[in-house]
């Protein structure tokens, strides 16, 4: 689980965009990358 929050610090720092995504928000991007977000997540 630590490794994931370490991924999203880096992410979030590398692209806002992909921050909302990874923490499961999507509330700034819904786009089709909802869907693949979603599935991804729910997996």
């Amino acid at each position: 689980m630590e490794e994931e929050k370490h991924h999203l610090l880096m992410v979030e720092d590398k692209s806002l965009d992909l921050r909302p995504l990874s923490l499961g928000g999507v509330q700034g991007l819904r786009g089709t990358r909802k869907d693949k977000s979603s599935v991804t997540d729910q997996q």
